[in-house]
C-alpha cells in the first residue's frame, strides 16, 4: 500500500498545502574548524516536524505543529553541515563525508604540514564568495514504514543535484544499528524535472527525522512522499450528520456548530490508544484550529473506529482543513498521520432534522398522505447572505417549501414569519422550513417498498448545499 501527497514551499519558509516548516543552518567563514570531521551534535528545535499522512494508503509528509501556533518556523540551529555538496552532486547519507582532515592542534602529514594553510585558504574563499545557507525538512520514519519514496522537484531546476537526503542523526556512542548502511537501501535517480530517493530497509526500519537539504538559493521546493510496509498504521477519516433520525457520512461539515468527527485508525493494535491525539490544521495560516482526544465510538474494542464531537472554529473559515492524528506505537516509537484530503466548511449549514409522517417520526410516503421534513439553515458566517431552499425527489411527486420562521440574533415578532424565499440571514440567524411531499393519489402510481428520494438544495452566495433523506412508499 503505497500514498502520494504533494507538498509545496516558496522561499526561506517552507510553505505547502498541508503542514511543514523550515530549518535554517548557516555557515560562516569565521567556524571552518569546526566543520572537520564527524558533524558535531545537532540542537534539536523545540518545535519538530514529521506528519504522516492518514487516509487509507497513508504515507507521511514534513512539518511540525504546536498546539495554536505556526507551523512555520525559521531560525538557526546548532551545529553545522559536514560539507557543502561539491560540483552541485549531493553529499553522503547522513552528511558524513568520508574525507576527515587532521584537526586543529594534531600531526598533519609528513612533513610538518598541519592543513591550517588549506582551512585558512577556504577562510579567505568563504569571506569573498558569503554565506552559505542551507535548508532542511524533516520526515519522521516510524517503525511501521518499510519503505518510503521521496520525490522532489526545484526551481531553479539546475540545483536537482545539490538535493541530499540525510539520515537521522545521533549521538556519538548512542548509534542505532538499524540506521547503519547494512540495513539500508538508498537508490538515487535524477529526471528531467526531479530528483527520486527510494528509502528501503532490509530488516527494521531507521526510525527518527529524516532530512531533505538543499541550499537556500532554491527558490521553492515541491516534494512527494510514498511510504509502505505489511504493518503500516494508516487512518481515514470523515464526517457524520448525527443531528437527525439517521446518520449521514461524507458530508461537509459546517462551521460554529458541533460536528462529529469519525476516525477509522487500521493496524489499530500496534498503536498506543492513550497518546493518541487529532487535530484540525487549517490551510488558512498552516495553524491548529482545534485538538482533542480520540474518544471510542464502536463498541468493539478491537474496530479502530473512533467518534470525536466537536465545534469547528467560526475563525477557521472555508478555506479547508486536513485531519492530523498522532500518538505512540505500542514499541516507543512515535507517528504521526494526517490526512491526504480536505475538508471544505461551510459558513451556511442545513440540516434536516426531523421526518414526521401522520404525526409521528417515520420514513414513509403513503397514497393522499404528506410527509413532512423539517429543514433548518442557518447562517454562520460573518457576514448577512441570502438562501435560497429548493427541494424534489426522485419521482416527481408534488413538494412544497413553506415559509420560513426566523430567529436569532436582530430578530423581532414582525421577522418572525417572512414571506419569502430566498430569505436574508444576518450572521447567526436560523431559518426552519417546513418541506411537505404529496403521495399520489392513485394506488397504481405507487408501489409498496419502493423507495423515494427527496432532495433539497441550499444556494447563497458563496456555498451550494445539498441533502436528501429517503422515504418508502407504503400501499398496505
Amino acid at each position: 500500500v503505497v500514498h502520494y501527497q504533494l507538498f509545496e514551499s516558496s522561499g526561506i519558509n517552507a510553505e505547502y498545502g498541508g503542514t511543514s516548516f523550515t530549518k535554517r543552518r548557516k555557515r560562516s567563514a569565521s567556524s571552518s574548524s569546526s566543520k572537520r570531521g564527524r558533524q558535531p551534535a545537532m540542537e534539536i528545535n523545540p518545535i519538530r516536524g514529521g506528519l504522516e499522512e492518514g487516509d487509507p494508503s497513508s504515507g507521511y509528509a514534513a512539518g511540525g505543529i504546536e498546539g495554536g501556533s505556526s507551523i512555520h518556523d525559521e531560525g538557526f540551529i546548532g551545529g553545522e553541515l559536514s560539507e557543502e555538496p561539491s560540483e552541485g552532486l549531493p553529499g553522503p547519507i547522513g552528511g558524513d563525508t568520508g574525507s576527515e582532515e587532521p584537526s586543529e592542534g594534531l600531526p598533519g602529514p609528513i612533513g610538518g604540514d598541519t592543513g591550517m594553510k588549506a582551512e585558512e585558504e577556504e577562510e579567505e574563499e568563504e569571506e569573498e564568495q558569503g554565506t552559505v545557507g542551507i535548508l532542511e525538512k524533516e520526515i519522521l520514519i516510524d517503525s511501521s514504514i518499510k519503505r518510503a519514496r521521496i520525490i522532489v522537484s526545484v526551481t531553479p531546476v539546475s540545483l536537482l543535484n545539490t538535493v541530499m537526503i540525510l539520515k537521522p542523526e545521533e549521538e556519538v556512542g548512542n548509534e542505532n544499528p538499524l540506521c547503519r548502511d547494512s540495513n539500508l537501501v538508498i537508490k538515487r535517480s535524477v529526471a528531467d524535472t526531479s530528483i527520486v530517493f527510494d528509502v528501503t530497509a532490509t530488516r527494521c526500519p531507521c526510525t527518527g527525522y529524516w532530512r531533505l537539504a538543499y541550499p537556500d538559493s532554491v527558490e521553492s521546493i515541491t516534494y512527494s512522499v510514498k511510504s509502505s510496509g505489511p504493518e503500516l498504521v494508516e487512518f481515514e477519516a470523515y464526517f457524520v450528520d448525527e443531528t437527525g433520525p439517521a446518520v449521514i457520512a461524507n458530508y461537509a461539515p459546517c462551521l460554529a456548530i458541533q460536528e462529529y468527527l469519525v476516525i477509522k485508525v487500521t493496524q489499530f493494535d500496534k498503536t498506543d490508544l492513550s497518546t493518541m491525539s487529532a487535530k484540525l490544521v487549517a490551510v488558512a495560516g498552516n495553524t491548529v484550529s482545534w485538538e482533542g482526544k480520540l474518544e471510542k465510538y464502536q463498541e468493539d474494542e478491537y474496530s479502530g473506529a473512533f467518534i470525536i464531537p466537536l465545534t469547528i472554529p467560526s475563525g477557521m473559515g472555508t478555506e479547508g482543513f486536513r485531519v492530523y492524528l498522532d500518538g505512540n506505537l505500542v514499541d516507543g516509537t512515535r507517528f504521526q498521520r494526517v490526512s491526504s484530503n480536505y475538508f471544505y466548511p461551510t459558513s451556511s449549514c442545513m440540516r434536516m432534522t426531523e421526518v414526521v409522517q401522520s404525526a409521528t417520526p417515520s420514513y414513509v410516503l403513503k397514497r393522499n398522505k404528506k410527509t413532512w421534513l423539517t429543514v433548518v439553515i442557518s447562517n454562520n458566517g460573518d457576514q448577512g447572505e441570502l438562501h435560497l431552499l429548493t427541494c424534489s425527489n426522485s419521482l416527481n411527486y408534488a413538494v412544497a417549501v413553506g415559509n420560513p420562521r426566523l430567529s436569532g440574533p436582530n430578530v423581532n415578532e414582525n421577522s418572525h414569519d417572512r414571506k419569502s424565499n430566498p430569505v436574508f440571514l444576518e450572521p447567526g440567524q436560523v431559518a426552519t422550513f417546513t418541506v411537505t411531499v404529496n403521495g399520489p393519489s392513485k394506488k397504481k402510481d405507487m408501489e409498496h417498498g419502493r423507495t423515494v428520494i427527496v432532495t433539497c438544495e441550499l444556494t447563497t452566495g458563496t456555498d451550494r448545499i445539498v441533502d436528501n433523506v429517503r422515504l418508502t412508499e407504503m400501499t398496505k
